[in-house]
């Protein structure tokens, strides 16, 4: 009896770890061809990846008037947004969502569609 109750009482010990950890959903490379702004350039790559890493990092695009520069950033998730700060110290807050295998990404006032590329973190940086 007393090895089948430490049986159940490590079954829960797992389950409630797993309550415990980070979304793992975000972590990957996504891809969007979307990103809210006219930049008319046959530089512009015909989409753009954004990518989470597991430690709290990642990598993406980030607009500005007339030009798209690749960022680093720093992120947490708390609930239902992504606190952003760049490399350059902008903060950025994104309320994301999932509807099945898209990622939804909204922040000013735009909304951007994301597909997943990988589960991994890979190094292209569209």
């Amino acid at each position: 009896m007393k090895k089948l109750l430490a049986v159940l009482f490590a079954v829960l010990m797992c389950f409630s770890f797993t309550a415990c950890t980070d979304n793992n959903e975000l972590i990957g490379t996504w891809h969007t061809y979307d990103l809210g702004v006219d930049i008319d350039s046959p530089e512009i790559p015909p989409y753009y990846s954004i990518v989470f890493a597991n430690d709290g990092t990642g990598r993406g695009p980030m607009s500005g008037l007339d030009r798209l520069d690749t960022v680093v950033f720093d992120y947490t998730v708390e609930g239902d947004l992504i606190n952003v700060v760049t490399d350059e110290g902008k903060e950025i807050v994104i309320k994301y969502w999932f509807e099945g295998d898209k990622l939804y990404l909204e922040w000013d006032n735009y909304t951007r569609t994301l597909e997943k590329y990988s589960d991994d973190v890979i190094i292209e940086w569209h």
